[in-house]
């Protein structure tokens, strides 16, 4: 098994089968509506860079071994293939504008390995011929270690990350991720016509960074060159430390120390067969459990301080300190003698965890009416959910009770000619999502993102020094501490508008759902010839996100394209 099985393992599907099965499963996922852009800005730079080719050589040796330990009573199987994975580039570094006389000028070559370990093994156990067990592992650690530079050009493009001092590349950076996967499970046939089957499982994984550099680290949001204008529309000093847009002292500081994600499941089902009402019926009736859980620990190691040369700053929560700042020059900017400037970040901290337990029963009959040809599909699933929020105090709990996820399914499939060559079929069924944690554990308290904005009135940022660990360098509320500068704002970009009168998560919010209607027809020409047609419908009923206007305004959460969702009528 590959890393990739590992996540097919681990992960639950809702399924339509084509023949028109329409099998309730133990468990479903949905993907929502893409996610929108809530920042305020749009993103990303028009580009294309031609980079040269690095030297990179990937070996995956291996065994597999399979076969009886007792014949007929205890059987294995192993395997074991990992992939050794490793990078050597050569850059061509150069002093940057601010440090002409470097020392670290001409090319440096630097590697990067990454090593996945992709192991499983299983055990079958005949107890007797009513009772079979069988119990296996799935593991696959993988590890990054090394850092690279920015490739340099293969036409001659300038490469802009070649200003880096090569010795902040860590040789010790990269990331650890176990995963490990536990299945046991139990097939019982007390009678010929009767299956009970019990199963249980335990996945964990765990993402931690290596190697992050210690420091406050400062990047360039704005190219700093000869056409830079200060507050007043005069060009730079000639020492001004220029650079280009994304130039950083030091690479990203942000550390994830854990992010761990352990689930926990069990299922058994009972499958019951009979011949003999108006054709042959087999009949399910089954039981789901799962426990989820997502501990996170993730902030920058010191803090950041992001610098926007020559930049009319634009507030989001009060214009009074930008009145104070405009009346300070002659063109009435919001900004300092050479910009603005804010210590933060632009990625979240996060910090906690948040678990969730999902329970649901299910019945269906699979029935062959009698010699017609025709297979009739149909269920029943009901599912209960329990969301807890991870600041209670401030946040609801997200739950859905047994009566609001009712997914009926029913499809169908006919042999046309009674002898096996043209089958037609078609199914529906409803489909409810298991739901994601990084609503009730990120956008309900967990994350963490403030900017804490000044005015930039020195050319030596080396002397911005946040002393604040925390948050990037940005405490809730207030200027950060150890920051001398002219102080503006505060701004929380994870607010979640808290007014009574104009609530900010959906009463009545409806779990996410999605309806599949699937037909087709499937017709063997000849034994070598088989012609195969499928229409399927896929439609997302309801969603969950979170909604705002702007960032400043805060964010709804809920059911997009209902009367709550309406965010431009709010009062």
């Amino acid at each position: 098994f590959t890393a990739n099985q590992n996540s097919a393992l681990v992960r639950l599907f809702g399924t339509t089968i084509p023949s028109g099965n329409a099998q309730i499963t133990c468990g479903q996922r949905i993907n929502p509506a893409t996610a929108l852009n809530t920042t305020g800005r749009i993103d990303g730079t028009p580009e294309y860079y031609v980079p040269k080719k690095d030297s990179r050589h990937i070996i995956e040796p291996g065994y597999e071994l399979g076969g009886p330990l007792v014949p007929d009573r205890l059987w294995l199987f192993s395997s074991y293939i990992p992939t050794l994975d490793s990078t050597q580039r050569t850059t061509t570094f150069r002093c940057p504008t601010s440090n002409p006389n470097c020392t670290f000028a001409g090319p440096r070559r630097l590697g990067q390995s990454f090593v996945q370990h992709n192991a499983y093994n299983r055990l079958d156990y005949r107890v007797s011929n009513q009772l079979r067990l069988f119990g296996s592992w799935n593991y696959a650690y993988g590890r990054l270690s090394g850092q690279l530079a920015n490739p340099d050009s293969a036409i001659g493009q300038t490469n802009t990350g070649a200003t880096i001092d090569p010795g902040t590349l860590r040789s010790d950076f990269g990331f650890v991720n176990p995963l490990s996967v536990y299945s046991f499970s139990g097939d019982y046939t007390p009678k010929s016509n009767l299956l009970i089957n019990a199963r249980y499982g335990y996945y964990f994984s765990n993402l931690s960074t290596r190697g992050t550099p210690s420091g406050i680290r400062y990047v360039y949001e704005r190219d700093l060159n000869a056409a830079s204008r200060d507050v007043n529309n005069n060009p730079f000093p000639a020492n001004a430390p220029f650079n280009g847009l994304g130039f950083s002292n030091i690479p990203n500081n942000f550390a994830t120390i854990d992010d761990a994600f352990k689930r926990r499941s069990f299922n058994t089902d009972l499958s019951y067969f009979v011949s003999n009402i108006a054709g042959s019926h087999d009949f399910k009736f089954g039981y789901f459990w799962s426990l989820q859980r997502n501990d996170v620990l993730k902030t920058a190691n010191t803090a950041v301080v992001n610098l926007h040369w020559g930049v009319n700053y634009v507030p989001v929560t009060s214009t009074t300190a930008c009145l104070a700042i405009q009346a300070t020059n002659s063109r009435g900017l919001c900004q300092g003698q050479y910009g603005y400037f804010f210590t933060g970040s632009t990625q979240v901290s996060n910090t906690g965890f948040a678990d969730a337990t999902d329970q649901a029963f299910y019945l269906q009959d699979s029935w062959t009416v009698g010699t017609s040809g025709l297979t009739i599909n149909a269920g029943l699933r009901f599912d209960h959910e329990h969301n807890p929020a991870f600041d209670s105090k401030r946040f609801p709990d997200i739950d859905f009770g047994w009566g609001q996820k009712i997914a009926p399914r029913i499809g169908g499939a006919y042999d046309l000619l009674h002898n096996g060559t043209v089958k037609l079929y078609a199914s529906w069924g409803k489909f409810f999502d298991i739901m994601k944690l990084g609503l009730t554990r990120g956008s309900f308290g967990s994350d963490y993102w403030h900017n804490c904005v000044y005015a930039l009135d020195t050319l030596d940022f080396t002397t911005i020094t946040p002393t604040l660990t925390t948050g990037a360098g940005c405490p809730p509320s207030g200027p950060a501490p150890g920051v001398n500068a002219r102080f503006i704002e505060n701004v929380d970009f994870r607010a979640t508008k808290e007014d009574p009168r104009d609530p900010a998560i959906q009463a009545n919010m409806k779990p996410v759902e999605s309806r599949v209607f699937t037909t087709g027809a499937d017709w063997s020409i000849t034994p070598n010839w088989v012609l195969e047609t499928r229409y399927t419908r896929n439609r997302l009923v309801n969603t969950i996100e979170d909604m705002s206007i702007t960032d400043d305004l805060g964010f709804y959460i809920g059911n997009p394209g209902t009367r709550f969702a309406d965010v431009l009528h709010r009062p």
